[in-house]
C-alpha cells in the first residue's frame, strides 16, 4: 500500500507560481522525460503564450527539504474550470530535447563522428546546458544521412547505433543533459535505499515497499557481417557474446547483415553495443517506493530485503512518478483534508551492467532517386581512383553543390579484373541513384537519364533508328562516336575518332568489302608487315605520288609485265647496282640522250656487235693514259709513252703531211705540288733533328719522278747536302695523306749511304707521358664492408705522381681535324702486409709477434695467409687497435676513371702531326683495368688494397694519411702507391 508522508510539490514557469494538484512524470535513461501537471492558481487569466517554450521547474520536497528537481520547458498549457477562488490549469513539461521532435528534414553529414553530429543538433536547438563524458574514440562516418526524420528521431538513432546514452541532471538550479558511452559515468547515490514492506500504519520514512526480480531469455551471441568493395575478399565479420551466456538455457545467436560499418575499428564497438541493447532487459527488477532521491541513471545500494541476493547495487533505468496534493485547493477541493500522496514505479538493472538502449530502426528509402553529378568549378569530369562520383540530391538544401555527397560508386554494364565497361558520369549529368538495402547511407548510381537541358545526341523521333555511343572531348570541341543506323536500306556503322584511332589485332584480321572502298589519309601512312604481303588487283591500278617514293628491298625484286612498260622521268634517273647488271632485249634496243653522255668504267669495257658498230659525231677523242691501240684486219696503231707506232701492210695517206717538233727538254716544276700534311723528321747517323713541316723552297727536283728535300740548315751534315729522294706523286693533283693517318710506306728509293740523312715521320708509339692522378676518390670500408670514412674523402698521398710508358690508341677526326688518344691503364697493387688486431683468443699458430711491451706489431703473411717470421726493422712498431680497412679495387678503378676523364687531361706527344712541328696537346680518354700481381701471391691474387692507420700507439685516435706496403726484397716499408703499367 502507498505510504503517507509530508511531501510538497511546487511548480514555477514563465515567471508564475502554481499549486500542484496532481502530476505524472515519466522518465528514463536515453528517454526525454514528460511531466503532466494539474495546477491551480488564484489568477484566472494566465497567458499561455508567456509559458510555452519557456523554462519551468518542478520540485519534490519532504519536510521542507527539496529532494528532487526537474527542469524542462513548457510544451503545452491549458486553462480549465474556475472554482470559488482558484482556477484549474493543465501543463505539459518536457525535456529540452522535445524541441528536436518539432523539426523534420533531410540532410547529409560527411566525415563527421557521431558525437559531433549530436552536438550539432543540440546547438541548433539552443541546448547549451550539456556535458559529455565519452571514454572511447568514435570513428568519423564517411557518409551519414538524416532522411525524412525529425531531429529527435535522428538524434536517438545515431546515439543508439554508437552505444551513447544520455540522462538529465539537476545542478546549480538548472538542468544539464549528459552524453556518455558508459552508463557507469552516472554518480552513485549517497546512502542506501531501504526496503520496508510497510505494515499497517505509516512507515518511518521514504523507502521501497516492493521489489520484483525478473529474468528473461535474450540473445546470447550477436554476429554482424558487412561488405566493403575496397577489400571484397575480406570477411568483415564481428561477434560479441554475453558475459553470462554460460548460465543461459542455450546459445541464441542474433545474426545481421548490412550492419552499417565498413572498418574493423567501427565494427567491434558497434557489435558490442548492439548486443547490450538486445539484452538490456535480460535481468532487471521492478520496484515501487517513495524515496524521491532516485532518478534515471543513478546507482544505489538496496538494503533490508529478506532475499539476500537482492540486497545489491542497482541502477535506475526508467521511472513513473505520480503524486497528489489536495491540500493545495483549500475549500475548492472536497478531499482537501486528505493531505499529499507520492509514489513511483521504476525498472532497475544490476549496476555492473553496461546497459545500452535497444537499437533504433533506420529509415528506408522507397525506390531510386534522381540526382545530378557535381564537382569543382571549371572541371568537366570529377572522379576518384574507383570511378566514383559525387552527386547532389534535389532534396538536399544544405550541402555544397561541389561535393554535396560522398564518393558514390557507379554501376557499369560489365566490371571485371582490369576489363569491362568504363563510362564516368560527367558534371551536370542526371543520374538515377539506388540505395543498398534501402539504406540512405549506401547510395549507388545505377542509371542515367536525359532531361530538358541535356538532350539526346540526335533529334527524336526523327532518328529513332539510331543507336549510338557518343562522347564529348574533355575541355575542348569534338567527340568520338560509334553509331549504328538500322533504317532499312540505310544500314550503317559509323565510327568517328576526334584525333587518333588505334586498332590492335593479336592474330588474324579479315575485311571483306562487297563494293567500293575509299581511304583518304591527310598526312603520312606507315605499314609494317612482318612476313609476306600478297595484293591482287582484278583490273587496273593507278598510283599517284606527289613527291618522292623510296623502296628498300632486303633481297630480290621481280617484276613480270604481261605487255608493255612505259616509264616517264621528268628529270634524272640514277641507278646504283652493287654487283652485276644483266639486260636482255629480245629484239631492238634504242637509247636517245638529249644532252651529253658520260660512261665511267672502273675495269674494262667489252662491246661485241654481231654485225657492225657505227658512231657518228662532230669531234671524236680516244684517250688512253698508258696505251691506245687501234686494231683492224690490216694492221694497228699503237700510241704509248714512246710515241706512235703504225703497224700495217701498207699505209696510205691522202693529202699533204706536215711534221713539226718543238720540245723544250725534261724540265720539272713543282708549282702545283701539295706539301706533305705531316711533319717530317731528319734522321741521320749522328742523330735526329726535330720534326718540322718542309717549306716549298726546300723541295728540289729529282730524277724518276721524285722530289728531293734539302736538309735543314741547322742540321750538321757530312759530305752530302741533300737527303735521299722522297717519292713525288706522279699526279700532282693526288691529295696528300690526311693528318693523323697511319703513314703509308713510300715507294722504293735508293738506300742512304752512311753519310746520308733520311726524312721520316716520327712514331707516336715511343713517347712517354707523366700525369697527375692525385685526385682519385675511393671508399674506405672495414672488413664487414661498413663505411668508416666519408666516400668523398681524398687521401692525396695514396695516389702519387705515377709514370707509365706504352702505346696509345690514336684516332684522327677528319671533320674536326683533331687527334684523340685512348690510354689504357692497368693497376697492379704492391705486396701487402696485414696489421692484425689479434687478441688473446687468436690461435697461437697465427698470433702476431709482440713488442717489448707485449703489444702486437704488424707481421707479414704469405699467400696462404700464414704468419711469417720476417722482421720489420723500420716499421716503427706500428700498432693498431681498430679493425683493418680495405679499399675495393673495382670501386677504386671506377673512381680513377671518372676523375681522370672529368678533369679533361691532355696528352703531350713529341713530334705530333698537329701544331708547328714541336708538340701538341691531344684530348685523352682513360680506361682503367685491374691486373693481378704477376710475381707475388701468384696463387692468391689481391682483390683489395689493405690500409691501416700510421699511428705509433694503440690508443691513438686519429687516422693517418698514408698507408704502408712492405717490400719483400728489401724488407723495407714504403708508401703505398699505384704502379701504372
Amino acid at each position: 500500500m502507498a505510504a503517507r508522508s509530508e511531501v510538497r510539490f511546487t511548480f514555477e514557469g514563465g515567471g508564475s507560481a502554481f499549486d500542484v494538484v496532481r502530476f505524472e512524470l515519466r522518465e528514463g535513461v536515453s528517454q526525454p522525460f514528460r511531466l503532466e501537471l494539474e495546477l491551480s492558481s488564484l489568477d484566472d487569466a494566465i497567458d499561455a503564450t508567456a509559458l510555452l517554450d519557456r523554462d519551468a521547474t518542478f520540485a519534490i520536497a519532504r519536510d521542507g527539504i527539496v529532494e528532487r528537481r526537474v527542469h524542462g520547458i513548457v510544451t503545452a498549457f491549458e486553462q480549465d474550470e474556475t472554482g470559488f477562488q482558484r482556477t484549474r490549469y493543465r501543463a505539459t513539461v518536457e525535456s529540452p530535447l522535445a524541441r528536436l521532435g518539432l523539426r523534420h528534414g533531410s540532410r547529409i553529414f560527411q566525415q563527421v563522428a557521431a558525437p559531433e553530429i549530436l552536438a550539432t543538433l543540440l546547438k541548433e536547438h539552443r541546448l547549451a546546458g550539456t556535458r559529455t563524458a565519452f571514454r572511447s574514440t568514435h570513428e568519423p562516418r564517411e557518409y551519414c544521412v538524416q532522411y525524412r526524420e525529425t531531429d529527435a528521431t535522428f538524434f536517438h538513432r545515431i546515439a543508439t547505433e554508437e552505444g551513447i546514452v544520455h540522462w538529465s541532471e539537476a545542478q546549480d538550479g538548472h538542468g544539464t543533459l549528459v552524453l556518455s558511452d558508459r552508463i557507469d559515468s552516472v554518480p552513485m547515490l549517497d546512502g542506501p535505499v531501504v526496503y520496508q514492506p510497510a505494515p499497517a500504519g505509516d512507515a518511518p520514512g521514504p523507502h521501497l515497499w516492493h521489489v520484483g526480480y525478473r529474468r528473461e531469455l535474450a540473445p546470447t551471441r550477436l554476429t554482424n557481417r558487412e561488405y566493403t568493395f575496397k577489400n571484397p575478399r575480406y570477411d568483415l565479420q564481428h561477434e560479441a557474446r554475453a558475459w553470462a551466456a554460460e548460465h543461459a538455457m542455450g546459445d541464441y545467436e542474433h545474426y545481421d547483415y548490412a550492419a552499417r560499418y565498413k572498418r574493423d575499428e567501427a565494427g567491434k564497438p558497434f557489435t558490442r553495443s548492439k548486443l547490450s541493447g538486445l539484452r538490456n532487459a535480460a535481468e532487471h527488477a521492478r520496484i515501487e517506493g517513495d524515496d524521491a532521491r532516485l532518478w534515471p541513471g543513478l546507482a544505489f545500494d538496496l538494503i533490508g530485503h529478506p532475499t539476500t541476493k537482492l540486497n545489491d547495487r542497482w541502477r535506475v533505468i526508467s521511472m513513473r512518478h505520480t503524486g497528489e496534493q489536495a491540500t493545495s485547493q483549500e475549500t475548492d477541493a472536497a478531499d482537501a483534508e486528505h493531505g499529499s500522496r507520492y509514489r513511483y514505479e521504476a525498472t532497475v538493472v544490476p549496476a555492473h551492467y553496461d546497459w545500452k538502449p535497444e537499437p533504433a530502426p533506420r529509415p528506408v528509402v522507397d525506390g531510386p532517386q534522381i540526382a545530378h553529378v557535381v564537382g569543382p568549378q571549371g572541371e568537366e569530369i570529377h572522379c576518384d581512383e574507383h570511378g566514383r562520383v559525387q552527386v547532389w540530391f534535389p532534396w538536399d538544401r544544405e550541402g555544397p553543390r561541389e561535393n554535396a555527397t560522398c564518393w558514390i560508386r557507379v554501376s557499369q554494364g560489365w566490371a571485371g579484373a582490369m576489363y569491362g565497361f568504363q563510362a564516368i558520369p560527367r558534371i551536370g549529368h542526371e543520374v538515377i541513384v539506388s540505395f543498398l538495402e534501402g539504406d540512405p547511407d549506401q547510395p549507388i548510381v545505377t542509371g542515367r537519364a536525359y532531361h530538358a537541358a541535356n538532350r539526346p545526341p540526335y533529334e527524336l523521333p526523327h532518328h529513332k533508328t539510331r543507336t549510338t555511343f557518343k562522347t564529348q572531348t574533355h575541355k575542348g570541341e569534338g567527340y568520338n562516336e560509334l553509331r549504328f543506323e538500322d533504317e532499312a536500306g540505310q544500314e550503317e556503322i559509323f565510327v568517328h575518332a576526334q584525333k587518333d584511332q588505334n586498332i590492335v589485332v593479336e592474330h588474324d584480321e579479315t575485311t571483306k568489302v562487297g563494293h567500293d572502298r575509299s581511304e583518304d589519309v591527310g598526312n603520312d601512312e606507315t605499314i609494317v608487315i612482318g612476313h609476306d604481303r600478297t595484293e591482287t588487283v582484278g583490273n587496273d591500278e593507278t598510283l599517284s605520288i606527289g613527291q618522292d617514293r623510296r623502296e628498300t628491298l632486303g633481297r630480290d625484286h621481280t617484276i613480270d609485265i604481261g605487255r608493255s612498260r612505259h616509264v616517264t622521268i621528268a628529270k634524272d634517273l640514277i641507278e646504283d647496282i652493287g654487283n652485276v647488271r644483266i639486260e636482255k632485249t629480245a629484239t631492238d634496243r634504242k637509247a636517245e640522250t638529249g644532252g651529253h653522255y658520260e660512261h665511267n668504267i672502273a675495269g674494262r669495257s667489252d662491246i661485241e656487235a654481231g654485225q657492225s658498230i657505227t658512231e657518228r659525231t662532230q669531234i671524236a677523242e680516244i684517250n688512253g693514259s698508258r696505251r691506245v691501240i687501234l686494231r683492224g684486219p690490216g694492221g694497228s696503231i699503237t700510241i704509248d709513252d714512246s710515241g706512235i707506232k703504225l703497224d700495217a701492210l701498207q699505209i696510205r695517206l691522202k693529202g699533204p703531211v706536215r711534221i713539226e717538233g718543238e720540245g723544250r727538254g725534261n724540265e720539272f716544276t713543282v708549282e702545283g705540288t701539295l706539301l706533305p700534311a705531316v711533319p717530317l723528321e731528319l734522321a741521320c747517323p749522328w742523330g735526329s733533328v726535330a720534326a718540322f713541316r718542309p717549306k716549298k723552297e726546300q723541295l728540289l727536283p729529282a730524277a724518276s719522278g721524285h722530289l728531293q728535300l734539302a736538309s735543314p740548315t741547322d742540321a750538321a751534315q757530312p759530305a752530302h747536302g741533300v737527303a735521299p729522294a722522297v717519292p713525288l706523286p706522279a699526279n700532282p693533283a693526288t691529295p696528300p695523306p690526311s693528318p693523323g693517318a697511319t703513314p703509308t710506306t713510300a715507294p722504293p728509293s735508293p738506300a742512304p749511304t752512311p753519310h746520308e740523312c733520311q726524312w721520316r715521320i716520327p712514331s707516336v708509339e715511343q713517347t712517354n707521358c707523366r700525369m697527375n692522378m692525385e685526385g682519385a676518390d675511393y671508399y674506405m670500408l672495414d672488413k664487414l664492408k661498413n663505411r668508416v670514412l666519408d666516400p668523398t674523402t681524398r687521401l692525396p698521398h695514396l695516389l702519387r705522381y705515377s709514370t707509365f710508358e706504352g702505346k696509345f690508341d690514336l684516332r684522327y677526326d677528319e671533320a674536326a681535324k683533331v687527334i684523340t688518344a685512348t690510354v689504357r691503364i692497368k693497376v697492379v697493387p704492391k705486396d701487402m702486409v696485414e696489421l692484425d688486431v689479434a687478441t688473446g683468443a687468436t690461435p697461437a699458430a697465427r698470433r702476431p709477434k709482440l713488442d717489448s711491451n707485449g703489444t702486437p706489431i704488424s707481421v707479414p703473411f704469405d699467400s696462404d695467409k700464414h704468419w711469417t717470421q720476417a722482421e720489420i726493422s723500420n716499421a716503427n712498431h706500428r700498432k693498431v687497435d681498430r679493425p683493418q680497412v680495405t679499399t675495393d679495387l673495382n670501386v677504386l678503378a671506377d673512381k680513377i676513371t671518372k676523375t681522370l676523364n672529368q678533369d679533361n687531361y691532355k696528352l703531350t706527344i713529341d713530334g705530333c702531326p698537329q701544331g708547328n712541328g714541336c708538340s701538341c696537346l691531344i684530348p685523352v680518354s682513360f680506361g682503367v683495368e685491374l691486373q693481378r700481381h704477376d710475381q707475388a701471391y701468384a696463387k692468391a691474387p689481391h682483390h683489395t688494397i689493405e690500409m691501416y692507420p700510421r699511428n705509433a700507439r694503440a690508443n691513438a685516435a686519429a687516422w693517418g694519411e698514408e698507408c704502408g706496403s712492405y717490400d719483400w726484397n728489401t724488407s723495407i716499408w714504403k708508401s703505398l702507391a699505384l704502379i701504372i703499367c
